[in-house]
C-alpha cells in the first residue's frame, strides 16, 4: 500500500507540474523577457477512422506541450523525490 501511494504522489507531482509550468507559459506571452515559455511544440497523429458498420472507432492523438511545462517537469524529477519522501513519511 505504502509503494501505491507514492506512485500516486509521483503522479500528483508531475501533474502539478503541468499545470504550474502551463500557467507560467501564459504569464510569459506577457512579458518579453519570458516571452519563449510560450512557445509550444504540437506532435501527433491525425484520426484514423475504423467503420465496421456496427461499431465506428477513431482512433488518434495530439500533445501540446509549452516550454513552461518542459521547465517545470524538469524542476519536478529533481524535487519530486525530497517532495513525496516528506509527504509519505
Amino acid at each position: 500500500m505504502a509503494k501505491f501511494k507514492k506512485v500516486l504522489l509521483y503522479i500528483l507531482v508531475y501533474i502539478v507540474a503541468l499545470v504550474l509550468g502551463g500557467i507560467l507559459a501564459m504569464m510569459g506571452e506577457k512579458i518579453s523577457g519570458l516571452s519563449f515559455l510560450s512557445y509550444t511544440m504540437n506532435w501527433g497523429f491525425n484520426p484514423i477512422d475504423l467503420d465496421l458498420n456496427v461499431i465506428y472507432i477513431n482512433f488518434g492523438l495530439r500533445l501540446n506541450i509549452n516550454m513552461g511545462q518542459i521547465l517545470m517537469i524538469l524542476v519536478a524529477v529533481f524535487t519530486a523525490p525530497k517532495i513525496v519522501g516528506k509527504l509519505s513519511s
